[in-house]
This record gives structure tokens, C-alpha cells and sequence, in this order.
């Protein structure tokens, strides 16, 4: 089932050279376009972005810190009267390593929400992520393998693909969404993604993301493979964030226009660059129900195989790297959170780290989120009570 990297893409890209190893940037396409720069130079400047973000909301306060930045995407309110699209494709891109326990649910859910195709790009996992996400209905188009995390080598790879992907889809516009395999995706206000975009004004080619971390309830069953984690999860911690002007820790959802500037996701789809600046999105965000702690054995598995621990030695992640910094935070937690200790359990908020959390029901959060959600199975019991 597993592709080679340079096989993949000889059948995404046949007329782009894919040197051994895969050692190149792939971004050249989109970023040269977009910043006036190299890929690297691009992802070197993300790199310090996330830095000096971090430096200065220990400095200044948050409200000062948003009015110093120049804005890239500004909110906008739904018209009235919206001018719609005709119709557009719906894709999603999903970036996997060692996903196996929650990647089939990842999938159903996106196309519970409407979503034409999945497409998955996977940093060469060791366990069968993707078996299940083919059995689930995702295309495996691209295996890339590392010694490493390499977070810029990842987004640069499902950049180049979604570029390329709709130029030859013969479609004039593409709305792409970008996962994590622990991410699920909704309107805050009920309904699917896709009708969410089909009422949306053709001045919006980005739609920011509110993002609920969510932890398992002491004594109650964490997750059934399969299913949505929300079922079993319902406690979370919103994380509020410094990257847009309305708080939106992340945006998930781009737009593709044929002869238009190209929007380019950041470093864990948290911005965008692109030549059109500042973007619009709508006021109203769409939500991100986030669950990194499953199963503990599945969890710590995972991260203790990133970072080198248990029987093999050899850590997956670099010595101060940026990205994956908040993954070490939540390998330190584990103990605590399967424990429902939240004082000892570390959060990122507002791009700073801080000890203890106070979960809350997602469903007791302000504003209010539908409790409408679409599902690919029946529910003939009600699981996570409330």
C-alpha cells in the first residue's frame, strides 16, 4: 500500500524532478510566487515569526500586541445579500506519522462534512495509518520519509500537492482543508462545512478556526476507534490566540481561484502568505474539536517514539525545534492528564506556555457552539452525557 515518495510524485507532478531523498524544497512553485524569497528563506522567517510572537506577548499585553502587528487577514461580517460561488470543489489534505488509532475517523468526519476527496501525505509511519485511512476512503498520494519531525518538509510537500492538484482538477475554484489527524472540523453554528461555504460571500478565501484542546474524563471510556472522539471527550480548554486579529489559533480552510494570487498555509496551517494582503475571513469562525490524548498506551507510544524514549533511543524531533515544542509539553503531562490532575497539566495559550488547566464542557463554552453534529454512524445511546 505504501508509496515512495519519488513514485508519488512522478504521478502528482510528472514534469518536476524529484532529486534522491527528496532533499529539495517543494514550495518553490508556490512560496517564490508568494513571499519574494526561497522556500527555505520562507520557512526560516516562520521559524522567527513564532519566536518574536512568543518574546513579545510576555512583553506586551495582547490587545497592544495585535494593534503593533500589521495585519495579513482582517474580519469581515457576511453581507447581507452574499455574491456566492456557482460551485467550487471541496478537498482536504491530511499530513500523517503514527495515526493508526483515530486516522479512519479523521476521514469519515471530513466527509460527513462534504468533502469531494481525501487525500493523505504520510511521513512513512510505522503501524498501519495507511491502511485504515485508504479503508476509510482517503487517496494515499505521497510517503516522504525522515530521520526527523521536519514540520517545513510536511507543509511544503501538501502545499505543492493541493497547488498542483487543482491547476490540473480543471476546476475554477478549490476550497481546501488542511488536518492534523487528531483535528475535527465544524461550523460553529451547526450544519456542515460545506454548506457553511456555499452560503459564504466570494470575498472570503480563508475562514479562521476557534481550537478546543480536549482531554479524556477521569474514570469514563477515552475513545472508541471509529467513532467521533467528541462522544467520549466532551471536557476542553479553548486556546485563544495571538495569530489573527480575531483570535483565531488556526486556519484551516483556503481557497483555491484559477488566475488568482495562491494562498499558502504556515507552519501548522496557523496563518497563510500569499501576494493579497490583508485577506479576508468571516467574523464567524468555524470550530477545531482537538484530541491528541486517546488511548494512553496509543499516545505515549506516539510521543515516546518522537522523542527517542522506551526501546528506541533515537529521538525523531531536533533540539530546539519550534514545532514540535508543544508536543514535548504534552509528553510531560501525560502522567497528569490520564490522572484528571489538571493543576500539573502544561497548556499553550496565547502562544505561551502555562501549568494547569480547567477543562470545561465544550457544550458550556461562550459564544455558544451547535451541539449539532454530523456523524457517520447512529447513535443508539447517549455516551458522553450532559
Amino acid at each position: 500500500m505504501s508509496r515512495d515518495t519519488a513514485d508519488c510524485l512522478s504521478i502528482v507532478a510528472p514534469a518536476v524532478p524529484v532529486p534522491s531523498g527528496m532533499s529539495c524544497p517543494v514550495l518553490s512553485t508556490v512560496t517564490a510566487l508568494v513571499d519574494g524569497g526561497t522556500p527555505a528563506a520562507a520557512t526560516q522567517r516562520e521559524q522567527r515569526v513564532v519566536s518574536v510572537r512568543r518574546v513579545a506577548g510576555r512583553v506586551f499585553p495582547t490587545v497592544l500586541w495585535r494593534c503593533l502587528r500589521r495585519p495579513w487577514v482582517i474580519g469581515e461580517r457576511q453581507p447581507r445579500r452574499p455574491i456566492q460561488l456557482d460551485s467550487f470543489a471541496f478537498h482536504a489534505v491530511i499530513g500523517t506519522w503514527m495515526e493508526a488509532d483515530i486516522i479512519e475517523a479523521t476521514v469519515a468526519n471530513a466527509f460527513a462534512h462534504g468533502v469531494d476527496r481525501v487525500f493523505l501525505i504520510d511521513n512513512g509511519s510505522p503501524d498501519d495509518t495507511v491502511d485504515r485511512a485508504t479503508g476509510a476512503g482517503a487517496e494515499h498520494v505521497l510517503t516522504f520519509r525522515t530521520d526527523h519531525y521536519d514540520e517545513e518538509r510536511r507543509v511544503a510537500l501538501m502545499t505543492q500537492f493541493a497547488e498542483r492538484s487543482a491547476r490540473e482538477s480543471g476546476a475554477r475554484h478549490v476550497w481546501w482543508l488542511w488536518l492534523d489527524a487528531d483535528e475535527f472540523p465544524r461550523p460553529q453554528s451547526g450544519g456542515t462545512l460545506r454548506s457553511m461555504l456555499e452560503a459564504l460571500d466570494r470575498r472570503f478565501r480563508i475562514v479562521g478556526a476557534r481550537f478546543l484542546n480536549h482531554y479524556p474524563s477521569p474514570g469514563r471510556a477515552i475513545y472508541v476507534p471509529g467513532r467521533h472522539p467528541i462522544d467520549y471527550q466532551p471536557l476542553c480548554e479553548e486556546l485563544n490566540s495571538t495569530m489573527c486579529w480575531e483570535g483565531h489559533r488556526k486556519h484551516p480552510l483556503i481557497r483555491w481561484d484559477r488566475g488568482a494570487p495562491s494562498i499558502a498555509p504556515t507552519l501548522g496551517f496557523h496563518t497563510a502568505r500569499s501576494a493579497t494582503r490583508p485577506l479576508s475571513e468571516p467574523l464567524e469562525p468555524i470550530v477545531i474539536h482537538h484530541f491528541p490524548f486517546r488511548s494512553e498506551a496509543a499516545a505515549r507510544a506516539r510521543l515516546e517514539a518522537l522523542f527517542g524514549r522506551g526501546d528506541d533511543a533515537t529521538p525523531r524531533v531536533r533540539k530546539d525545534d519550534v514545532p514540535a515544542s508543544h508536543m514535548k509539553a504534552r509528553l510531560g503531562s501525560l502522567d497528569a492528564v490520564y490522572a484528571g490532575d489538571w493543576k500539573n497539566v502544561e497548556s499553550l495559550v496565547m502562544e505561551q506556555y502555562t501549568v494547569g488547566v480547567s477543562p470545561r464542557d465544550w457544550r458550556d463554552l461562550k459564544p455558544a457552539i451547535s451541539t449539532e453534529i454530523p456523524r457517520w454512524y447512529s447513535l443508539e445511546v447517549r455516551v458522553c452525557g450532559g
